[in-house]
């Protein structure tokens, strides 16, 4: 399947301003340009929340990691981070939910996230993280998975 439409209408446009304006201030040390294309990769994909009035961002996509792009397994395109591969994709649904980027006054990690992952109900969540100055790949599987959620 091809991604979305690429097109931005003005409020589109305004909110994916709202969200690099926010998740700037986390992640300093990413370029504007990589940031930018990471928040639009999330927009296409249905994956962006923003709430500007709380300063808080989400982006995700989703995928099946053991689906085939060519000779790759999805887990290691979404691993690599080969965002030239990922922005010709629909990523919209998935059984992983992979966090593109958080940024919240309340801080980061999983235990802020817990709502939001809930209501998405993934069987599993990945994210690239940031110890020591270091980036790696970390996926874990969502212990409060339900299988019929309705």
């Amino acid at each position: 399947m091809e991604a979305a439409e690429p097109y931005l209408d003005e409020q589109q446009a305004r909110t994916l301003l709202d969200a690099y304006r926010i998740i700037r201030k986390a992640f300093p040390d990413e370029s504007a340009e990589s940031l930018l294309e990471l928040l639009e990769l999330c927009r296409r994909n249905d994956g962006l929340l923003v709430a500007p009035a709380s300063e808080v961002v989400l982006g995700v996509i989703r995928y099946n990691p053991g689906s085939k792009i060519g000779d790759r397994r999805m887990i290691d395109v979404v691993k690599d981070y080969d965002v030239e591969i990922l922005k010709m994709l629909d990523l919209r649904e998935g059984i992983v939910v992979h966090i593109i980027g958080f940024a919240s006054p309340l801080g980061g990690g999983f235990r802020a996230m817990r709502p939001i992952l809930h209501a998405l109900n993934p069987r599993a969540v990945s994210t690239h993280r940031i110890k020591n100055g270091e980036r790696y790949f970390a996926l874990r599987k969502n212990v409060r998975f339900r299988e019929n959620p309705l």
